[in-house]
């Protein structure tokens, strides 16, 4: 039988809403301050834009990218855990034993998610918007696009692997650790239903990226993985 928690589970979802909130904002503060030591020109928008896509500049926006989502997404996660218990990792479902069997499973989904995330990215673009959300949508998408270039220019094995741990392996760790390790675990206990606390995590998970285009393609990969 399930024992009533200590802490409801209403306000379990306020306290780490809170906690979100509280590292977007220092996170936007680590930001400005990290931009004007390392780029300048933070309190000229123009020249600010400007600088973002200089390549000269790839480094400094890697940096800033992985700090910004540390602070964001990782430090709230833990902090709700341990407030929650006195083990947070254990809390956030992480194990220390590693499991190649487990592994090899979220591979193979993983690599047939990729032909699930792909026909729902067309059927996205299939569906009629009007006219001026088609042009917001696609101006996001854009900016994204261009941001990851820039991060992405590499001249050497060493930024290689900086460029694939900031942009692929870091934010995805600190993702999961928050939505599926704190929230999801919050919306199953609130719902009593394991598949309807997935499918609102794996859609408040996809809602946080702003990205139309994108948007069923996330839920999706959020609800099979």
């Amino acid at each position: 039988m399930n024992s009533k928690p200590a802490t409801s589970y209403i306000s379990q979802f306020l306290i780490l809403i809170g906690l979100v909130v509280a590292g977007f904002v220092i996170a936007a503060v680590i930001t400005l301050i990290l931009m004007q030591l390392m780029i300048g020109n933070v309190f000229n928008s123009e020249l600010m834009k400007k600088e973002m896509l200089n390549p000269a500049n790839s480094n400094a926006l890697k940096v800033v990218q992985l700090v910004s989502s540390f602070v964001l997404f990782f430090i709230p996660a833990v902090i709700f855990a341990r407030i929650m218990n006195r083990d947070p990792l254990k809390h956030l479902g992480i194990r220390t034993r590693f499991s190649w069997m487990q592994a090899g499973l979220v591979l193979i989904i993983v690599f047939l998610g990729f032909t699930l995330s792909g026909a729902l990215g067309e059927l996205t673009s299939q569906i009629p918007i009007p006219s001026d959300w088609e042009a917001y949508f696609k101006k996001l998408e854009k900016q994204f696009a261009d941001s990851v270039m820039v991060m992405a220019n590499m001249q050497s094995t060493g930024d290689y692997l900086f460029t694939l741990f900031v942009i692929a392996i870091a934010p995805a760790i600190f993702e999961e650790v928050l939505f599926r390790g704190a929230l999801q675990q919050v919306m199953v206990k609130w719902t009593r239903n394991v598949w309807i606390g997935i499918i609102i995590t794996s859609i408040l998970f996809s809602i946080v990226h702003f990205s139309y285009y994108g948007f069923l393609s996330r839920v999706a990969l959020g609800m099979v993985l």
